[in-house]
């Protein structure tokens, strides 16, 4: 056999081995956010000084503010049939307002005790009310 035609033969014996894998065509979306389900029944039932664009922290871990729809909606706010605003386990919000410190305050026994008991009462979400925080 000619040195051409063997390496044509060669060529095409490889050629027939190898089977291209077809492309992937689909891309898992980002991830994103939950959606805040009956928004403006959950919206009616916030106290009066809070909005669901209200900014309850303003970058957590150098991340972009935080508003309260999105921690009603990590919650899975609702109202239920008492006109009461809960989270998805039954438990009521509550809105726990704070001024944060530069330094952590050490708290007390008797404060985390509170602290705890409030947190297996209710579905707490906390609010920042540093001063000059953003405002959406």
């Amino acid at each position: 056999m000619r040195p051409a035609l063997s390496l044509v033969l060669a060529c095409l014996i490889l050629a027939g081995c190898y089977t291209p894998q077809p492309a992937r065509t689909t891309i898992a979306p980002p991830p994103r956010d939950p959606v805040l389900a009956d928004r403006d029944n959950v919206a009616r039932h916030l106290p009066k000084e809070l909005q669901l664009n209200t900014v309850i922290d303003d970058a957590p871990s150098g991340g972009h503010p935080f508003t309260l729809e999105q921690a009603l909606a990590q919650a899975g706010a609702r109202v239920n049939s008492d006109g009461k605003l809960v989270a998805a386990d039954g438990k009521e919000i509550y809105f726990e307002h704070y001024m944060p410190h530069g330094a952590q305050l050490i708290e007390s026994d008797a404060e985390r005790e509170e602290k705890r008991k409030l947190e297996e009462k209710y579905h707490v979400i906390h609010i920042n009310d540093a001063p000059g925080k953003i405002v959406c």
